[in-house]
């Protein structure tokens, strides 16, 4: 029997064993609390509540308490004890919970919406993380204004502060006599190190002013420069700043943190002090009158505002797989946030509950102090919940830069952009919002599109009136010539590119599209190329002629139209090349172009060094083709008005767009100036540039409707009856001032006089030779070019210059006229150096009928060749048909019976005598000697004559 009792009693304790085996046991690491001086005195109050419950659930609880003495220390060991399993259950400061979040369970699926009812709502939603509740409240703190009561009543301010501005004016009147008696003496203290206590100090203070959070809740930012809430918060920092600068917030304030502000506070060196809920226990016995307050606002209607903070329990996910494991975690985690356990905490340590239910107990309100206080607060959170993991990013780029900011390394506005800049940054916010592209809707580009749609009506209403003009006034056909332009096709050109430079608005506004992107670039650099073309072909036109005595009369064209169409294969072929490759290879597309404050979107090339290549290709052919027109401007600026009537105007258009030219592409380029000015300033520059060459084209126009409406003629031209064929134009005029000159031949008598003789008018193919006075020699005013071969003779210029021939000395004379001119020194060449005489071409049958005397002449049918042994190359126009081919014939009597006078040319009639040879066939090449150029001044051609 014995030995059956004894069986009996080891089987119980076997069983005994087996069950306390079987019991599950949770770890607990536990933050302490920031009243607390030791751990003990927590141990002291949590260990026998554990041993309770845990007789009472079956859970043991092992409770061990972070060794960590920084808040650096205390968060990397909860990490490390999460991640590798050395833990169940943490309790933890509620910043972290973003940052613990990836290892902790969602409490919201285990435990019960009554766990979790009955917590302040601000402090329950700090522990929501991206929709999970990681953490479950077990003591709260709330921001609360401390001041001393007994110093602030001796000068009239007993009463607790309702704004910022009661606190100023308090302390402007306290400070100077206290600061007396203790220079240690701080006006406002609060937790302005570089720490998260500044970063809760901050948003109070924001919140205060109704600035927002920094970081709101739908994931925008609520202090950049665009937002309604701004102004605010730059008014809450410059107060901060200015409160600093004034000695209202003393030095040793910007490097405190929770504890050694409440440190000046137990000192009495702090008039006003915001701190935590907890300050009263942890602060102990001072030796002044106190009370507390909630925090004051920018206004009384703002006061009240508290952050909250305080600790949270949460659950490994690690540890939490299933089944009963996951439930004794989950019960252990409940009880610690459970009514009993805070109670007991707050009344031994003083921290207020998270349960507001609490607030009515009589031993909590007196061990916190009262909870009055706290039922009239306004709590507000740390944006930690929107911020998730990154909270602890957010939270140092908010206190780093207020820190500087109050330190005074930063303006105000700067540590407002930067914090902005890198929360955006971390959080992956678009801070800069939609793209500020100018829209057809906003000013400018309402403006712009009104102006280019105007310039572009005009263009086309002037072609309209052109057109009906023309087929008005068919008997008249250089009308256009004498009003708008010496080279109506052109003009025409420079018209056809500004109706596509008016193109250039309407392309760039907008947001562009990938269309958009191609065609900018062509429209620019197509349009700029034909504008260019055509002024540069004008200017040409203008240079080769404008010294020319007989332009006005022959209405020459100089850019025939085979060098027109080289002139534009080599311009806007070129351009249109460089563009083609640039589609093809790599097109522009749309391209974000983010700014400080905002963004907006630009066209560009996938490979930005392709880009620049093909630009750089574009700017310098460009830059060459305006630098050739500047030159041809100040090469044209004196040309005649009457005979060039766009020269000057075409000038000044070039001036106009160097100018342009040189300050709005690298402005337009500057993306730092932003999309909207940047629009501006290319638009502004395309209208101005454009409008003015519009301008400069259609003003003769206008000018010429002002004198038709007026009954004035046109300038320069008699009113009388141009009727018998004998017109102005035909019959020479003179160069220089000479009221009359001959078509054929002159002669200088021994006073040097010229005596003028009428050539004849027929129109026959032989014309009748008119014998000058004297034969010795032949002379008359024509206009020349030269060039040292015939191939560049077409850049050559015109020039003026009395021609004289002397048979009998061998010498052909060119004597400038143009005393403007100083690089004309003239030239004086031996009748043997010529080797070949290329005489005028017939005129055709319209032409030689003379039925239009103001129409243009053919240049070859007025102007012969004279080529020299060397290679150089002379053109010489006449006046008309008749006088080329009778100078081409005295050439070439010269040149056939050197050293006889011209009497055997005119069969007797001329003076001297002599026989009648028959005349040498011009253009006959004769005489191999290669003579140099003989080149002299006019004198020297005086001189020949005077020694003949």
């Amino acid at each position: 029997m014995h030995r059956l009792y004894l069986s009996a009693l080891a089987l119980l304790a076997a069983l005994a064993g087996l069950a306390a085996a079987c019991r599950p046991t949770v770890r607990v690491l536990i933050t302490p609390l920031p009243t607390t001086t030791n751990i003990t005195d927590e141990e002291s109050v949590l260990g026998p509540l554990a041993a309770s419950w845990s007789a009472a659930s079956g859970i043991d609880l092992a409770l061990t308490w972070n060794p960590g003495l920084t808040t650096t220390d205390i968060l990397s060991n909860l990490q490390n004890a999460l991640l590798n399993n050395a833990t169940d259950v943490v309790v933890f400061d509620g910043i972290w919970a973003g940052a613990l979040s990836p290892s902790l369970y969602n409490l919201s699926q285990g435990l019960s919406g009554s766990t979790l009812a009955g917590h302040l709502p601000q402090v329950l939603g700090a522990g929501m993380i991206n929709g999970a509740q990681v953490g479950l409240p077990v003591s709260l703190d709330l921001g609360v204004l401390y001041y001393q009561t007994s110093l602030l009543a001796k000068y009239g301010f007993a009463d607790a502060p309702k704004t910022w501005d009661d606190i100023e004016r308090a302390l402007n009147a306290t400070l100077p006599s206290e600061r007396v008696k203790n220079p240690a003496l701080i006006g406002y203290m609060s937790q302005l190190r570089s720490a998260e206590g500044l970063t809760a100090a901050a948003l109070e203070w924001l919140a205060s002013y109704r600035a927002g959070s920094v970081l709101e809740p739908n994931r925008t930012l609520s202090s950049t420069a665009k937002s309604p809430l701004y102004p605010a918060a730059l008014a809450t920092a410059r107060r901060a700043r200015r409160w600093i600068k004034s000695g209202v917030i003393g030095a040793p304030a910007i490097v405190s943190d929770d504890l050694a502000s409440l440190d000046e506070w137990q000192r009495g060196n702090a008039v006003y002090l915001r701190h935590w809920s907890w300050l009263p226990r942890a602060a102990g016995n001072v030796s002044f009158a106190w009370a507390r307050a909630p925090i004051p606002g920018n206004v009384a209607a703002d006061a009240g505002v508290s952050m909250v903070g305080g600790m949270m329990v949460g659950v490994s996910s690690a540890t939490t797989p299933a089944g009963t494991d996951r439930a004794a975690t989950l019960l252990a985690a409940a009880w610690l946030a459970s009514r009993q356990v805070q109670a007991a905490r707050a009344v031994a340590h003083g921290v207020l509950p998270s349960l507001t239910g609490l607030w009515d107990d009589a031993a909590v309100c007196a061990a916190v102090g009262g909870c009055d206080i706290f039922k009239a607060v306004k709590p507000v959170a740390r944006p930690s919940a929107v911020a998730g993991t990154q909270w602890l990013d957010v939270s140092q780029a908010i206190y780093t830069n207020w820190a500087n900011m109050l330190r005074g390394q930063v303006t105000e506005e700067e540590m407002l952009a930067t914090i902005n800049s890198v929360i955006a940054q971390v959080m992956a916010i678009d801070l800069l919002g939609l793209p500020t592209n100018v829209q057809a809707t906003d000013a400018v580009g309402l403006v712009m599109l009104v102006l280019a749609a105007l310039g572009q009506l005009t263009i086309v209403l002037f072609a309209l009136y052109a057109l009906a003009s023309h087929l008005r006034t068919k008997s008249d056909p250089t009308r256009w010539r004498r009003t708008l332009s010496s080279c109506p096709s052109l003009a025409a050109q420079m018209l056809a590119g500004a109706f596509l430079a008016y193109f250039v608005p309407a392309v760039y506004v907008g947001v562009p599209t990938p269309f958009q992107c191609i065609v900018q670039p062509w429209v620019t650099g197509l349009a700029a190329s034909t504008v260019f073309n055509a002024m540069g072909m004008n200017l040409f036109h203008v240079y080769m002629l404008h010294r020319n005595p007989l332009a006005r009369r022959l209405a020459i064209n100089a850019v025939p139209a085979r060098m027109r169409m080289m002139f534009r294969a080599a311009s806007i072929g070129t351009t249109a090349a460089v563009l083609a490759v640039w589609t093809a290879v790599d097109p522009r597309v749309p391209a974000d172009v983010p700014q400080t404050l905002s963004r907006y979107t630009a066209c560009a090339s996938r490979s930005p060094a392709f880009e620049t290549a093909m630009l750089a290709i574009l700017f310098v052919f460009g830059g060459a083709q305006l630098a050739f027109l500047l030159y041809l401007a100040v090469k044209t600026r004196k040309a005649s008005a009457a005979q060039f009537p766009e020269a000057k105007g075409l000038g000044f258009c070039t001036y106009n767009l160097a100018l342009i030219a040189l300050v709005a592409p690298p402005l337009v380029y500057l993306n730092t100036l932003g999309q909207p000015l940047q629009y501006a300033i290319l638009a502004m520059g395309t209208m101005l540039a454009t409008g003015t060459l519009v301008a400069t084209l259609l003003a003769p126009l206008v000018a010429a409707g002002v004198r038709t409406v007026r009954g004035l003629p046109e300038p320069g031209k008699r009113s009388g009856s141009r009727a018998g064929g004998g017109s102005e134009a035909r019959t020479g005029g003179s160069f220089g001032g000479e009221d009359s000159q001959t078509r054929g031949a002159s002669t200088k008598g021994a006073g040097g006089k010229a005596s003028m003789t009428q050539s004849s008018e027929s129109t026959g193919s032989t014309p009748a030779k008119v014998p000058p006075p004297l034969a010795y020699v032949k002379e008359g005013v024509l206009s020349y070019r030269h060039s040292r071969t015939a191939r560049l003779m077409w850049r050559a210029a015109w020039k003026a210059a009395r021609f004289l021939v002397y048979p009998q000395q061998g010498l052909v004379v060119l004597e400038p006229l143009d005393s403007a001119d100083v690089s004309d020194t003239g030239n004086v060449l031996c009748i043997d150096e010529l080797a070949k005489i290329t005489p005028p071409s017939p005129p055709s049958p319209s032409s030689a009928a003379g039925a239009d005397t103001d129409a243009p002449v053919d240049l070859a049918t007025v102007a012969f060749t004279i080529a020299l042994t060397d290679g150089h190359q002379y053109e010489l126009m006449a006046a008309t048909p008749a006088d080329a081919g009778m100078w081409a014939d005295a050439l070439a009597y010269a040149l056939a019976n050197r050293g006889q006078s011209f009497a055997g040319l005119y069969g007797g009639h001329a003076g001297g005598g002599g026989g009648s040879p028959a005349p040498t066939r011009v253009g006959a090449v004769v005489g191999t000697s290669v003579l140099a150029t003989a080149t002299t001044s006019g004198a020297t051609a005086e001189h020949a004559q005077t020694e003949h």
